[in-house]
């Protein structure tokens, strides 16, 4: 089932195929595909960029290749298929290899770290791969990647107990965002727990409140829930009761509880894949 951005999309690929620009109408259906992955339509994904694919048979276009091998492996990863998505990602690079493209093995390296950075038992390897890769990011203007992957490290660090360093790199993603953002609210959500973390427990409930009280500009209404919970456990910790509890009420006034996860789950989105 497509939504109406997916359907509008794919008509707009109809139309451009239709008028004699291919490599646009496999861009359309690209980008139709990242939607579908991204609301958790793997099969609607595959279909998108099955017809996609298709099209670039035709074509040479080694960029709108490697792209679609890149929301392959999610896809193949999303369905639990790991090692035919590390099979997928190590044809990609061969591509990005053999066109001389910089920027696409920059991205498949991306997608490398961002299943190292997802796996406690990789979070090693990850860490050092990040390192040597978001410089690389930053000078090739890939904004969207260098935030994802840098959201990736500041979460990573937090489950692993290194709340500086968890701090330090949602700082970072906090810099760079627009306020009220989901990636801004994402971003600051881990900033306050890594402050509940360190014993910081006034400085978690102003960063929190303060990000509360933009304007949500498109950000899903779990996220900002799961913030108001981060800021309602840093207020019970404090010992002001009457204000968490009127946080706890915020949140539950979004979505129904559990409301806690939303932060995990959006920050593992492949959103790059869009750009």
């Amino acid at each position: 089932m497509l939504t109406a951005p997916e359907i509008a999309l794919t008509s707009r690929a109809a139309f451009l195929l239709e008028a004699g620009e291919p490599e646009g109408a496999a861009w359309t259906y690209h980008r139709a595909a990242v939607s579908a992955l991204l609301r958790g339509k793997p099969a609607v994904a595959q279909e998108l960029l099955d017809r996609c694919a298709d099209i670039v048979l035709a074509l040479d276009a080694p960029g709108l290749t490697i792209g679609i091998e890149l929301v392959r492996a999610h896809i193949e990863r999303a369905a639990g298929a790991r090692e035919s998505s590390a099979r997928v990602l190590d044809e990609a690079a061969r591509r990005a290899v053999e066109a001389n493209d910089e920027a696409g093995l920059l991205l498949v390296w991306l997608a490398r770290s961002g299943v190292m950075l997802q796996d406690p038992s990789l979070w090693t390897d990850g860490w050092a791969t990040a390192a040597w890769l978001r410089p690389r990011l930053q000078v090739r203007g890939l904004r969207a990647a260098w935030l994802w992957l840098t959201l990736l490290l500041a979460h990573s660090h937090l489950q692993a107990g290194h709340a500086d360093r968890a701090a330090s790199f949602a700082a970072q993603a906090i810099e760079v965002t627009a306020p009220g953002s989901p990636d801004h609210i994402a971003a600051v959500a881990v900033a306050a727990r890594a402050m509940l973390v360190g014993g910081q427990l006034a400085e978690a409930v102003d960063i929190a409140g303060g990000a509360l009280r933009e304007p949500a500009h498109g950000t899903p209404a779990a996220l900002r829930a799961e913030l108001f919970m981060i800021c309602a456990g840093a207020l019970l910790a404090i010992g002001d009761q009457a204000a968490a509890a009127e946080c706890a009420e915020h949140a539950r006034a979004l979505v129904p509880p559990p409301v806690i996860g939303a932060v995990a789950r959006f920050i593992g989105e492949p959103r790059w894949l869009v750009d």
